[in-house]
């Protein structure tokens, strides 16, 4: 008798970044925005400027939504594969096609008050797969601002054996 020994290689999960500016560098996907947003931390007719100290790699994206009766969805697309999604960034969540919860902060009356790293959105014990997350400025009867910095997903290494 031969025994020839099998190799077992688990899945080990990795935190990956996705910055609203350079995207995944793993994979090289980038955020896709539509109109009405522009890079904050060089934005000349942005409304606010938090700090860029602050934000993850220097870098964030903005836009409001003001206008109650326009059609026109302020959109901001990410893909990425694996189990789970976290967004730190008044917003939806769309994850492949199905609308799973929205995101209201009150601003307080407080004169240049940002929060920072906050978690606004968390999905997880999804399927190990590719996924389509759209996050969206929600149009009501006040405008809404949306900063989106950056998101964080878990990949995991497909199980192999040989």
């Amino acid at each position: 008798y031969i025994l020839i020994p099998s190799l077992l290689v688990f899945a080990q999960p990795m935190n990956r970044t996705i910055d609203d500016t350079y995207g995944d560098l793993v994979t090289q996907l980038q955020v896709t925005y539509s109109n009405n947003w522009h890079a904050g931390q060089t934005c000349g007719v942005c409304a606010v400027s938090p700090s860029q100290a602050q934000a993850y790699a220097g870098t964030w994206h903005d836009t409001t939504s003001d206008n109650p009766n326009s059609t026109t969805l302020h959109t901001a697309t990410l893909q990425f594969n694996g189990p789970d999604i976290t967004i730190l960034t008044n917003a939806s969540f769309e994850l492949d096609g199905l609308l799973l919860d929205t995101f209201k902060h009150p601003p307080q009356p407080i004169e240049d008050q940002y929060l920072y790293n906050v978690l606004l959105f968390s999905m997880s014990a999804l399927v190990n797969t590719e996924h389509t997350l759209v996050m969206t400025a929600v149009q009501g009867e006040s405008p809404s601002l949306l900063l989106f910095d950056y998101a964080i997903y878990t990949w995991v290494r497909s199980l192999n054996r040989s």
